[in-house]
């Protein structure tokens, strides 16, 4: 009697590398269908083709009607708008005519775009995958950014440039600077004051992050040039102001509807401002200050996010 000879077949597990590939790998997956979803729902809106509303046909009529010179003086209607954003609207209806889908086209690719830069901060700043895909899934389905991504006012790109500066920051963060990189700082940095109001806030914040984290390391050299980029950004900043923002900041009307949204000076005369300020930004997109006890929660697990995050990274 012949019996044929055993064979053993050895399963190999997978070694730990080619399971962290494969974990990575399904998180990039996951990232990427919110991200196309997030830009599903931007589009939907803008070919929903809505009918301008009061505020965007206050500030169209400026751009239909006035040159590119005129831009530059106080707008009608009490509007006000960062001169790059007004220029280049102005721009594409000059090419292209001045129908509601033209002047959506620039707010909704910034909408679309902003999504993947999310993603990269995302990316760079937190640890953990699962807090990279929560990040990116609470931008991508937010109802006030996927809102304003078909509107014609500068909300949506004031995103993306904010976005594209804290990106930008972090990157100076994580490496020894250049030459290059300094020079690249400085000029998306000033580009950006010219593009959007809220630039000067990221950049006057970045200007002492940069600064404490190279003297921190003793590193003078760092310092210094961080201190010639601020210097630029300051410069265009001046140039900007008696432009376009000196006669902005004297619009009374526009002061007075904007008035409860800055912060008080001196501080400490109204302290609830800062409790009402935390509470909205809680409150967007998953509405975590309806009540005192989810508000107080969500606080509580803010602050430890944020302590772990700070003693994790650095």
């Amino acid at each position: 009697m012949v019996t044929a000879p055993l064979t053993f077949t050895a399963r190999l597990s997978p070694s730990p590398l080619s399971k962290l590939k494969a974990q990575s790998a399904r998180y990039t997956f996951l990232c990427i269908s919110v991200i196309l979803i997030g830009a599903a729902f931007r589009l939907s809106q803008y070919v929903a083709n809505r009918s301008l509303w009061i505020d965007e046909v206050m500030l169209t009529l400026n751009i239909i009607h006035r040159s590119f010179v005129g831009l530059a003086q106080p707008l009608d209607y009490h509007q006000g708008a960062p001169l790059g954003f007004l220029f280049i609207q102005k721009l594409l209806t000059v090419l292209f005519g001045n129908r509601d889908y033209v002047l959506r086209i620039f707010p909704l690719l910034c909408g679309l775009s902003s999504i993947w830069v999310m993603y990269e901060l995302a990316k760079r700043v937190l640890v953990e995958r699962v807090a990279v895909f929560a990040a990116v899934l609470l931008f991508a389905v937010s109802d006030r950014l996927i809102y304003y991504a078909s509107e014609a006012k500068q909300y949506s790109s004031d995103v993306l440039i904010c976005l594209v500066l804290l990106l930008a920051i972090v990157c100076c963060l994580d490496r020894n600077l250049s030459r290059r990189d300094l020079a690249l700082l400085a000029v998306v940095g000033a580009a950006a004051l010219w593009l959007s109001h809220p630039a000067l806030f990221i950049l006057a914040g970045a200007g002492c992050a940069l600064s404490a984290h190279f003297i921190w390391r003793r590193n003078w050299r760092g310092t210094l040039s961080i201190g010639c980029v601020a210097g630029f950004w300051l410069v265009n900043f001046i140039v900007l102001y008696f432009v376009a923002l000196r006669e902005l900041s004297a619009n009374d009307a526009l002061l007075a509807y904007w008035n409860k949204t800055f912060m008080p000076l001196p501080p400490w005369r109204e302290w609830q401002w800062f409790v009402d300020t935390f509470r909205s930004v809680l409150d967007v997109p998953m509405g975590l200050a309806r009540s005192s006890a989810i508000f107080l929660t969500s606080a509580i697990f803010l602050a430890i996010g944020v302590i772990s995050l700070c003693l994790r990274r650095w």
